[in-house]
């Protein structure tokens, strides 16, 4: 009985990576880790600029988004959790839209942006 257990709990996370997505006004990182806590890869956008070239935050936020979307379809993973901290609302949606509307199933979206409440 309790190897059915294991074996069940088992399937559960093997596909199952978590996406960490930590935005500054200046940058932006996006890590995957998988279920240990052992990052597997990560990006930012300053990694993406090219030299002497004053590129557009919007532009380099997607460019992101996709080579993170290319990295998780070649490794095969289909179960994501993603893990948000920083305030701009609007530079997450440019960097989440590609990832919503890929074929990933996404078992929960935590938001651990502190917010002051005076």
């Amino acid at each position: 009985m309790n190897l059915k257990k294991s074996l069940k709990h088992k399937n559960i996370f093997e596909n199952l990576i978590i996406l960490n997505i930590f935005i500054t006004s200046n940058n932006a990182i996006i890590s995957l880790a998988n279920t240990k806590g052992n990052v597997i890869f990560w990006k930012s956008c300053g990694c993406l600029i090219k030299k002497k070239k004053k590129q557009n935050s919007i532009f380099l936020l997607e460019q992101l988004s996709f080579i993170v979307l290319d990295f998780i379809f070649k490794n095969k993973i289909s179960k994501i959790i993603i893990k948000v901290k920083g305030g701009n609302k609007q530079k997450l949606n440019i960097l989440l839209r590609p990832i919503f509307f890929s074929k990933l199933i996404i078992l929960n979206f935590i938001d651990a942006t502190k917010v002051p409440f005076n």
